[in-house]
């Protein structure tokens, strides 16, 4: 029997994208949002937490996370590339490649937690079971909320 390498990667989702994710109960990937031409896939959760913070939180008030499992041969024709600092560095894949690479997964996508200064009221929300709420202060002055979630 051959042992298949596997690669495991986060992504930060706004909620309209979540939803989606979620739709699919994690088998179609999607993008952070649904204008964007690329997905970008984190190497550690960290920076897939700050992204969330960063971004999607700010906008929409909050943010969800993923944990994706993948087979690492789908990886070859991408490259790992580096964002604004060395330590910073993630896969960007182009939109158009998100349904072979939905292929390629070892287990459906899953929500691991979610950010922002209250708890998400999306339908997304919803699906998940209720857990209980840690603060997790990423270096700012607020600390922001997060609540882990096993799976879909």
């Amino acid at each position: 029997m051959q042992a298949h390498s596997v690669i495991k990667l986060w992504q930060a989702l706004s909620p309209v994208s979540a939803d989606a994710l979620i739709a699919s109960a994690g088998l179609h990937l999607q993008p952070s949002y649904r204008d964007d031409q690329f997905a970008l896939l984190k190497l550690t959760k960290r920076q897939a937490y700050f992204a969330a913070e960063a971004v999607w939180a700010r906008y929409f008030g909050h943010a969800i996370v993923i944990e994706m499992l993948f087979y690492q041969a789908a990886f070859t024709p991408f490259d790992v590339e580096t964002v604004a600092y060395d330590a910073h560095r993630e896969y960007r894949i182009p939109v158009l490649d998100l349904p072979r690479l939905s292929l390629a997964q070892v287990r459906p996508a899953r929500v691991i937690g979610w950010l922002g200064g209250s708890a998400p009221t999306t339908p997304s929300q919803c699906l998940t079971e209720q857990t209980a709420t840690a603060s997790l202060g990423l270096g700012s002055s607020t600390a922001v909320q997060a609540a882990m979630r096993p799976s879909l």
